[in-house]
C-alpha cells in the first residue's frame, strides 16, 4: 500500500459454484503505521573486552513509540574503514550483545537502534572506541584534571567530581566522606561508566566541606584517592558584644570578636557602619578596618549614634552585628571661665594680657587657653589658632586706632569652657604711661638758708610731655618726705629756701605728665645747709644746639652757679680754642659764660664744649653747632653699562652734603675739544644717570654737581674722556671640539663654552672643517649652531676630519678654538640588530611564484647573513639567492616549492661585534596531492555502487573544498564527470547500466587547483555480486497430526554469494489443488517449519524455496 493513501476493502467467499456477494468495509482506511518508531537507546558500553570478543550493554529507550520493543539492531564501525555494518540478522531481544567477530588489536565503535512494530528508531550515541585485546587491568583513577586534588565551590552550587577511570573488568566505585559512609540523600548522586565515575552533590552547603575518598575495585586490584572539597561562602556574623572601649566628644572606639565561621576563606576586613539614633540611614565609616577594633572619628558632640559591623571575605559580606546606642561626648566636663584678663600694656598693633586660671578644671588638667578679641560692635575672633599653655599672651595684628575688648577661654580634654568676662576696651595706639623716675638731684649752690638743686629729666616721659617736677625733702632723722613746691616747676633747676642753717637735708624729684606722677627719684646725698664754696653748676635748661647758615654769626650763652668765680675753657671737637682766630669772641660774668663766632664757615660745624672750674670742682656742657652750606663736589665720577649710543654715569655722593640733604644732581657733557658744556639733566636724585643720544666712537667729557637748599657744589669731572661704545666684546674661544658619534657620512662633535662671553650672551657658534690632508678650512654649516653639539653631514666615508669652533655674540664672532683631534667619518662598530619584527610578516606564497623576504638591520661592519628553514641551513643556487647591502639583506626565491620551502625561516646576522636573529613563517600553497588509495568499490548493483577513498596526504596548505568523481566506460574510453561537489571521502554512484564495465577516478580540489586523480586497480561490472541460492534439500516430514505437519530440510549447498535471508514453504492438496499455495506469510529464518490449518484426511505435497 502507499503510505498515507485511503483505501477501501471487500471480501468475497468462493466455492466450486462461484463467488458470494462482497462484504465491504464501513469506511475508508488510511494506510499508515499505527505506531511510531521507538526512541534512542542509551550509549553502548563495554562490559567485557578480550582479544576475540567484546560484550556490550545499553539502556532501553525512554519511549517505545507506542509499541513493545521487539529488539535492537546493533551496528559496528571499524575505525580503519569508517563504514557501519549491521551485526545481527534478527533484532536482539535483550539490552546486551556479544560480538565475537572481532580481530585482535583492531578498534571498534558501536551504536544501537531499537525496533518495534513501526520499524527501527534512531541510533544511539556512538560508543567509545574499544580495542579488541586482553583486558585484565588493575583499576586506576586518573586525577590529572583535579589540580592539587582540591575542589572549591560556593554555597548553593553543585559539587561535581568527574574522575576518569580505567580497569578491566569495569571497576566498582565506592565513595566515603570524612572517613565515613557517604550520606546518600536526595542531594547526593553517583554514576559510573566503564571510563568515568561521577559524584554530584546538589545545593551544597558549608557542612559538605571535607575529605571525599573514592575507591575503585575489581578482581585485579584497587585504587583510591582523597579529594578535599571546600564549600565557601560569605563569613558568619561577627561575635558580640559590640563594645565601646573609649568615647570622646568626636571619637568612639569599637571592638568585637571575629566570626565563628570565616566562610572557608580568610577574613579580608570588616565594614563598620553607623547611623544616627532614630534614623535608618546607614552609611559606611571611612577607613579600612583589618582588625577587630576601630576608632570612628569626626563625630558630632552630643549626638547619639548606633553602630554595626560586618565581616568580609572574598565571597561576600556577612550579616551585621548591631551595637547599642551611644552618645558622642567627653567623659569629662569643660573647665570654668578664667578670671577677667588684665591688660599689661599695648601698642598700635598689639596688646599684652594676663589672667588667672579657672577655679574648676572640669576633672582634667587645663591644656591651654584661647584668647579672643572683638572690635567695637563686631564678632569675637580667635587670636590664637592653637591653645597657649601660659596665662599671658600677646595679641598681634591689631588695627591702629580701633577699639578692642579681649576675653579668654580655658580648654581641657573635654573641649573649651565658658569665656571669661571681657576686659575694658582699649584703643590700639601708643600707650601713655606715667614717666620714669628722674635721676637723683644734685646740689649746685648751698647758702645758709637755701640749696639750689639740678637734675636730669627721666629717660622716658611715658608718651606724654613732662608738665613739671615736684621736689620733696626731709631733714635727717625724719621718716616722711614733704613737698618743697606746691606747683610743679617746669625746669630741672630749683632753689629750696627757708632751710635751717646747720641742718642736713635730703632731696628727691618726681616728674609729672598728664597721666600722673612718676615714681620718686633716688634721694640725693645729705646736704649740710651753711654758706660754702661750691663747684660750678651750669643751668642748661635754655641751652640748645645751634644751626646757622655759612656767613652768619652764632653765640653760645650758658648760665651757671659757682663760688668762687670759675675759669672758663672752650673746646671744639676736643681742641681748645684760643684768640688766634679774630672771628672768636669770649665773655665771662659771675653768672654766665658767652662764646660768639663771627662770619661762620662750614668748617665751624662741630661739638663745642664749655668747662667751668674753681677750687671746688668743675662742670662741663656740650653744644652741637651746625653751619649749613652748599655741598662739596661729588666723587669718583665714572662711566659704565655702555650700550652703543648710551652709557650710565656713576658717582659717589659728596663727603660733605653742606649740612642739608642733597636734593639733586646736575649732569653736563661736551665732546672732547669742545669749549661749551651742554646740560644732560638737572633733576637727578640718584648717584647715577643714563646718558643717551651719543655718537658711537666719539669721546665725551662729563661733569656732575651736587645741589642742596643752600647752593650748587663745584663740579666733579671725569679724569679722562670716555668713548661711546658697545658694552661688550666678542666672546673668547670655545673649547676644542671632540668627536661624539660618527656614521658613514656624518660626524657629531661637541665642545665647551668660552670662558668669557665678552659681556653679551652667546647667540651661536660657527663650525669649520677640513680634511686631514688639506690646508684650507671650509664652513661645515652655513647657519649658526645654538647648541654645544652639532651633527656635520655630507662627509666622505672613511676620511679623517679636523674641526674648529668660534663663538658669536652681539659684538660679533670671536676667535676660533684650537682644532680637534682627527676624527674618522665611519659608522661606529656595533653588533647587528634587526630593526623590524619579522613575525608580523608571515606570508603565504603560491607554488611556482617568486617571493622575497627583506630584513632591515643596523650593524657595523656589515654582518654576514645565514638563513635556515626549519633549522636546516639554506644554500644559494640558481633558484635561491641572498642580496645584502649596508642596511638590509634580502632572501630571494625565484620559484617556490611546497615540499621544501614551507616552514619557519630564521635569519642569523653575524659580525665581530655580536649576532642577532629573527624568524617568520612562510606557507607555500599548491593544489592538493591525489587522494590516497586504494579507491574501493562496494555495494555494487546493476545501477549503483559506492566509492570510498582516503584524503590526500597533503592538502596543499589549504583545506580540501571538494572531490571530483569521474567514470570511464571501457567500451567508449571517454572519462565523464559524475560529480564535482563531493564533500566526503565516500560517494554513491547511480545511473549505471547493467553489466557494463566501468572505471572510476577521484581528484581532490582546493582553492588553488585540482590534484592528479586516483583510479581503480581494475574495472568493475555493474551487476549484483551474487546469484540466487541453490535449492534447499528435499523437505522431510518429521511429525504431523490431523491439521499440522512439521517439516525440516537441509540448507542449500550455495547461498549464491549472499547470506540466505529466509525460506518460503509451499504446499498443495494432491487431489484438489492445481497450484502451489504459500504456507508462510513471512520468510522462515531456520530450516524447519510447521504447516498449520491442514484438512484432516487430505494428502499434501510440500516444497521449499
Amino acid at each position: 500500500l502507499l503510505e498515507g493513501t485511503k483505501y477501501e476493502f471487500r471480501v468475497m467467499a468462493e466455492n466450486l459454484q462461484g463467488r458470494s456477494d462482497p462484504l465491504t468495509t464501513d469506511k475508508p482506511v488510511v494506510a499508515k503505521n499505527q505506531f511510531d518508531v521507538p526512541g534512542r537507546p542509551g550509549k553502548p558500553e563495554a562490559t567485557d573486552i578480550d582479544r576475540d570478543h567484546i560484550k556490550l550493554k545499553w539502556a532501553a529507550p525512554i519511549s517505545n513509540g507506542g509499541s513493545s520493543i521487539l529488539g535492537y539492531d546493533v551496528e559496528r564501525r571499524d575505525k580503519a574503514t569508517g563504514r557501519w555494518i549491521k551485526m545481527n540478522r534478527d533484532p536482539v531481544r535483550t539490552c546486551e550483545f556479544y560480538d565475537d567477530h572481532v580481530h585482535e588489536g583492531k578498534q571498534y565503535e558501536y551504536r544501537v537502534s531499537a525496533v518495534n512494530a513501526a520499524g527501527a528508531g534512531k541510533p544511539s550515541d556512538v560508543s567509545d572506541v574499544y580495542t579488541a585485546k586482553l583486558m585484565r587491568e588493575k583499576p586506576k583513577l586518573h586525577l590529572d584534571g583535579l589540580v592539587g586534588k582540591r575542589i572549591k565551590v560556593r554555597v548553593g552550587e553543585p559539587i561535581i567530581i568527574n574522575i576518569p577511570i580505567s580497569g578491566a573488568p569495569t571497576p566498582t566505585i565506592e565513595w566515603a566522606f570524612n572517613s565515613g559512609r557517604l550520606p546518600m540523600t536526595t542531594r547526593h548522586s553517583t554514576d559510573t561508566t566503564s571510563n568515568m565515575t561521577k559524584l554530584r552533590v546538589e545545593n551544597s552547603n558549608r557542612n559538605d566541606s571535607g575529605k571525599y575518598t573514592i575507591t575503585a575495585k575489581n578482581e585485579f586490584g584497587k585504587d583510591s584517592a582523597d579529594i578535599e572539597v571546600t564549600v565557601v561562602n560569605k563569613p558568619g556574623q561577627p561575635r558580640g558584644p559590640l563594645s565601646y572601649d573609649s568615647v570622646t566628644q568626636d571619637t568612639i572606639s569599637l571592638s568585637w570578636h571575629p566570626p565563628t565561621d570565616d566562610g572557608g576563606s580568610d577574613i579580608t576586613g570588616y565594614i563598620v557602619e553607623m547611623s544616627e539614633y532614630g534614623s535608618d540611614s546607614w552609611k559606611p565609616v571611612p577607613g579600612f578596618c583589618p582588625k577587630t577594633n576601630f576608632t570612628v572619628k569626626g563625630l558630632t558632640e552630643g549626638k547619639k549614634y548606633v553602630f554595626r559591623v560586618r565581616a568580609e571575605n572574598i565571597y561576600g559580606v556577612s550579616e551585621p552585628l548591631d551595637g547599642k546606642p551611644v552618645v558622642a561626648k567627653s567623659p569629662f566636663d569643660p573647665p570654668d571661665a578664667p578670671s577677667q584678663p588684665e591688660i599689661l600694656g599695648y601698642t598700635p598693633n598689639s596688646c599684652t594680657l594676663t589672667w588667672n586660671p579657672p577655679t574648676s578644671t572640669g576633672g582634667k588638667p587645663i591644656s591651654g587657653y584661647y584668647v579672643e578679641k572683638r572690635e567695637r560692635g563686631g564678632e569675637w575672633i580667635k587670636a590664637n589658632n592653637y591653645p597657649t599653655p601660659n596665662t599671658t599672651f600677646n595679641v598681634q595684628d591689631l588695627r591702629e586706632g580701633s577699639r578692642y575688648e579681649f576675653r579668654v577661654i580655658a580648654v581641657n580634654e573635654a573641649g573649651p569652657g565658658k569665656p571669661s568676662k571681657p576686659t575694658d576696651s582699649i584703643t590700639a595706639k601708643e600707650q601713655k604711661r606715667k614717666p620714669d623716675a628722674p635721676e637723683p638731684p644734685k646740689a649746685d649752690r648751698v647758702t645758709r638758708d637755701s640749696v639750689t638743686l639740678s637734675w636730669r629729666p627721666p629717660r622716658h616721659d611715658g608718651g606724654s610731655k613732662i608738665k613739671g617736677y615736684i621736689i620733696q625733702m626731709k631733714k635727717k632723722g625724719d621718716a616722711n618726705w614733704s613737698d618743697a613746691n606746691t606747683t610743679p616747676v617746669p625746669n630741672t633747676l630749683f632753689t629750696a629756701t627757708g632751710l635751717k642753717e646747720g641742718e642736713e637735708y635730703q632731696f628727691r624729684v618726681i616728674a609729672v605728665n598728664e597721666i600722673g606722677n612718676s615714681d620718686p627719684s633716688r634721694p640725693s646725698a645729705s646736704i649740710l645747709v651753711e654758706e660754702q664754696a661750691n663747684k660750678p653748676c651750669m643751668d642748661l635748661g635754655g641751652v640748645r644746639d645751634i644751626t646757622v647758615r655759612a656767613g652768619e654769626d652764632f653765640s653760645i650763652h650758658v648760665p651757671f652757679l659757682g663760688f668762687p668765680l670759675p675759669t672758663a675753657s672752650w673746646f671744639k671737637d676736643d681742641t681748645i680754642l684760643d684768640d688766634s682766630d679774630s672771628r672768636i669772641h669770649r665773655q665771662l660774668t659771675d653768672s654766665s659764660a658767652t662764646f660768639i663766632m663771627k662770619n661762620s664757615k662750614r668748617t665751624d660745624s662741630g661739638q663745642y664744649r664749655l668747662q667751668l672750674r674753681n677750687p671746688s670742682g668743675y662742670d662741663t656742657a656740650t653744644i652741637n653747632v651746625r653751619v649749613l652750606d652748599r655741598p662739596a663736589p661729588p666723587e669718583n665720577l665714572r662711566a659704565d653699562e655702555f650700550a652703543g649710543e648710551a652709557l650710565t654715569l656713576y658717582w659717589n655722593p659728596p663727603k660733605d652734603d653742606g649740612g642739608a640733604v642733597v636734593s639733586n644732581y646736575i649732569v653736563e657733557k661736551r665732546e672732547k675739544g669742545s669749549p661749551t658744556w651742554s646740560k644732560v639733566s638737572s633733576y637727578i636724585t640718584t648717584p647715577f644717570c643714563r646718558v643717551r643720544n651719543l655718537i658711537i666712537g666719539r669721546n665725551y667729557e662729563f661733569q656732575v654737581m651736587a645741589e642742596n637748599q643752600y647752593g650748587i657744589s663745584d663740579p666733579a669731572s671725569t679724569p679722562d674722556s670716555i668713548r661711546a661704545r658697545h658694552p661688550f666684546d666678542p666672546p673668547g674661544p670655545p673649547g676644542a671640539p671632540r668627536g661624539i658619534e660618527s656614521t658613514e657620512d656624518s660626524i657629531t662633535i661637541g665642545w665647551t663654552k668660552p670662558r668669557h662671553d665678552g659681556g653679551s650672551p652667546i647667540t651661536g657658534y660657527v663650525i669649520e672643517k677640513r680634511l686631514i690632508s688639506e690646508e684650507k678650512w671650509t664652513k661645515a654649516l652655513h647657519a649658526h649652531i645654538p647648541d654645544l653639539t652639532c651633527k656635520v653631514i655630507n662627509l666622505i666615508e672613511n676620511q679623517q676630519y679636523e674641526f674648529r669652533v668660534a663663538a658669536v655674540n652681539a659684538a660679533g664672532q670671536g676667535p676660533f678654538s684650537s682644532s680637534s683631534e682627527p676624527i674618522w667619518c665611519r659608522a661606529p662598530p656595533c653588533a647587528p640588530k634587526i630593526t623590524s619584527d619579522l613575525s608580523i610578516r608571515d606570508m603565504t606564497v603560491i607554488a611556482g611564484e617568486e617571493f622575497t623576504i627583506t630584513v632591515p638591520f643596523i650593524g657595523n661592519p656589515t654582518p654576514k647573513p645565514t638563513w635556515t628553514i626549519n633549522g636546516l641551513e639554506v644554500m644559494t643556487d640558481s633558484r635561491i639567492e641572498f642580496k645584502t647591502s649596508a642596511n638590509s639583506t634580502v632572501f630571494h626565491n625565484k620559484c617556490a616549492k611546497r615540499a621544501t620551502d614551507s616552514g619557519t625561516y630564521t635569519i642569523h646576522l653575524v659580525n665581530n661585534m655580536g649576532t642577532d636573529s629573527a624568524s617568520c613563517r612562510v606557507l607555500v600553497v599548491d593544489k592538493p596531492m591525489p587522494p590516497q588509495g586504494p579507491l574501493d568499490v562496494s555495494d555494487i548493483t546493476p545501477e549503483t555502487c559506492s566509492l570510498s577513498w582516503k584524503p590526500p596526504l597533503d592538502d596543499g596548505g589549504s583545506p580540501i573544498t571538494n572531490y571530483v568523481v569521474e567514470k570511464l566506460e571501457t567500451s567508449t574510453g571517454v572519462w565523464t564527470k559524475v560529480s564535482s561537489f563531493v564533500r566526503n571521502c565516500t560517494y554513491d554512484v547511480i545511473g549505471l547500466e547493467p553489466n557494463k564495465k566501468y572505471n572510476f577516478r577521484v581528484r581532490a580540489e582546493n582553492q588553488y587547483g585540482v590534484s592528479e586523480g586516483i583510479e581503480m586497480d581494475s574495472p568493475m561490472t555493474a551487476k549484483f555480486p551474487f546469484t540466487v541460492p541453490d535449492p534447499p534439500g528435499q523437505p522431510q516430514i518429521t511429525d504431523w497430526d490431523t491439521s499440522n505437519a512439521s517439516l525440516m530440510w537441509e540448507r542449500p549447498r550455495s547461498d549464491g554469494g549472499s547470506r540466505i535471508q529466509g525460506y518460503k514453504v509451499e504446499f498443495r492438496d494432491v487431489a484438489e489443488d492445481t497450484h502451489w499455495r504459500t504456507a508462510n506469510d513471512y520468510l522462515v529464518k531456520e530450516p524447519n517449519f510447521i504447516v498449520r490449518s491442514l484438512l484432516s484426511g487430505h494428502d499434501y505435497e510440500f516444497r521449499v524455496r
